[in-house]
């Protein structure tokens, strides 16, 4: 979730789900929108020598590379509010982690009748944003928008583009 510029955004979700898998030894699954081809290629950049392997996960299009499972966000959207309850509660008692690229404040509030019930099932958010763009009444306003809705802010990420 933030206000960042896409480089931003995909540099710190490829940072988190490596950090989540080489220290702490995790499979991790990421639900990507737009961020999806870069953080792929980041990932098949590192690990040059690792196939790509396109499969099913819990009925739902992905692909594999190495332990990190990639799922287009338009997928995952589609599916019930049960279905996706089921994924993540799944996910959770495996210890998976999942990361889910979410739009920013402005998209969110356009969409939460539709998205309420997927933001409501994610355990804590991570808030990006570019430093040198966002003022504190956007950080302001981000932290009030995620209190009203009682969503738990794990942290803030501040990158420089």
């Amino acid at each position: 979730y933030g206000d960042s510029d896409s480089s931003s955004k995909c540099n710190t979700l490829y940072a988190l789900m490596a950090f989540m898998v080489y220290q702490r030894g995790l499979n991790v699954t990421a639900i990507l929108g737009d961020e999806y081809q870069n953080v792929k290629k980041l990932i098949t950049d590192a690990l040059e020598s690792v196939e790509v392997v396109s499969g099913m996960v819990a009925g739902i299009k992905c692909e594999h590379i190495g332990d990190v499972t990639l799922i287009k966000e338009a997928d995952f959207s589609s599916l019930g509010v049960d279905a996706i309850s089921s994924f993540m509660k799944k996910n959770k008692e495996q210890n998976k982690p999942v990361f889910i690229d979410l739009p920013n404040r402005i998209k969110a509030e356009g969409s939460m009748g539709r998205m309420l019930p997927l933001y409501r099932l994610i355990d804590s958010f991570t808030l990006v944003m570019d430093s040198k763009r966002a003022s504190i009444t956007d950080v302001r306003q981000d932290l009030h928008f995620m209190r009203c809705y009682g969503f738990t802010l794990k942290g803030v990420v501040l990158k420089e583009s």
